[in-house]
C-alpha cells in the first residue's frame, strides 16, 4: 500500500470512528467539568481536520471547481460534529435544579445543535445544486424539499427546550414546586410532536439524497443501498413511534429521537465525499 493510501485510509479511520467514540465517551463517563473536557474536545478537533485534510479536504486547493464544491459539502456535513463532540462530557438534558446551575453550559448545547443545522442546510443546499448539474433532479428536489420543511421545526424545537424550558424551570425553582403547572402539559405534548415530524423528515432527506447520491453515480450501488435502508428504517420507525411509545418509555429515551442522531448519517454521507474529492 502506497504511504499516501496508509494515510488516506488513517483519516477516514478516524473520522468515522468519532461517531462511536462519541457514544462511548457518553455512556462511560458522563458529565465532566469543562476543564477536563475542552482539551478533549481540542485534540478531537484537531484530529478531525487533520484527517479531513489527508482524506480529501485538501483538494480544496485543486484548480478543479468541482472539487471546491465538494469539499465545501463535505465540511458542512461533517463540521458540525467537531463541535457536537462536547455533548459527550456534558451527559443528557439535566433536571430543573442543575439545568439553572449549568445554564451557560446548556445554552452552549443547543447553540451547537442550531449551528449545526444551519451547516447542514448550507452543504445539503450545494449538494443539491452540484447534482441537479449532474442531471439528477427527481431525488435531490425531494430530499431539499423534505429538509426545508424539517429544518424550521428542528429550530423551534430546539428554541424550545433551550430557551422556553429555561424558563419554566427558573419559575418552577422561586415557586418551590415539585411539578410542571397543568398548563405545561400539553405544551410539551405539542413540542414533542412537533420533534417526532422533523426526524422523521430528516431521516427521510438522508434517505432521498443517498438515492441522488447513487442515481448520479457520486456513490456506488451497495454504498448507496446501504444509506437508504438505514435511513428509511429509521423514518420508518420513528414515524410509527406513537404506536409504540409507551413500551419505549420504560427505557428512559429513544435514541432515534435525540436531536444530534439525525446528523450521523449526513456526516458518513460527508465522508464518503471527502474521499471522492481526494481521488
Amino acid at each position: 500500500m502506497q504511504p499516501k493510501s496508509l494515510t488516506r485510509n488513517l483519516g477516514q479511520i478516524y473520522l468515522s470512528s468519532v461517531i462511536p467514540l462519541v457514544i462511548a465517551l457518553g455512556l462511560g463517563l458522563g458529565r465532566l467539568s469543562y476543564e477536563m473536557y475542552l482539551p478533549i474536545c481540542l485534540i478531537n478537533a484537531i484530529l478531525m481536520i487533520l484527517s479531513a485534510w489527508i482524506l480529501g479536504a485538501s483538494s480544496i486547493r485543486s484548480k478543479a471547481p468541482e472539487k471546491k464544491y465538494i469539499v465545501f459539502i463535505a465540511t458542512c456535513l461533517i463540521g458540525p460534529w467537531v463541535f457536537i463532540f462536547l455533548f459527550s462530557f456534558l451527559g443528557p438534558p439535566p433536571d430543573a435544579a442543575e439545568f439553572v446551575a449549568t445554564i451557560t453550559e446548556q445554552k452552549v448545547r443547543y447553540a451547537i445543535l442550531i449551528m449545526s443545522g444551519i451547516m447542514i442546510t448550507l452543504g445539503l443546499a450545494v449538494l443539491r445544486e452540484k447534482l441537479k448539474a449532474s442531471g439528477e433532479y427527481f431525488y435531490s428536489t425531494i430530499g431539499y424539499t423534505v429538509f426545508m420543511i424539517a429544518m424550521p421545526l428542528y429550530i423551534i424545537q430546539i428554541a424550545f427546550y433551550s430557551h422556553f424550558t429555561f424558563e419554566l424551570f427558573k419559575i418552577q425553582l422561586a415557586s418551590s414546586a415539585e411539578k410542571y403547572p397543568e398548563w405545561f402539559l400539553p405544551v410539551h405534548a405539542q413540542f414533542s410532536l412537533i420533534g417526532l415530524v422533523e426526524v422523521a423528515l430528516m431521516y427521510l432527506t438522508t434517505a432521498a439524497f443517498a438515492a441522488s447520491l447513487k442515481s448520479a453515480g457520486w456513490f456506488r450501488k451497495s454504498a448507496g443501498n446501504i444509506y437508504i435502508i438505514i435511513s428509511l428504517a429509521a423514518f420508518l420507525l420513528v414515524s410509527f413511534y406513537p404506536l409504540y411509545a409507551n413500551a419505549v418509555r420504560s427505557l428512559g429515551f429513544f435514541p432515534l429521537l435525540i436531536p444530534a442522531v439525525p446528523f450521523i448519517m449526513p456526516f458518513y454521507i460527508g465522508i464518503n465525499l471527502l474521499r471522492k474529492a481526494g481521488n
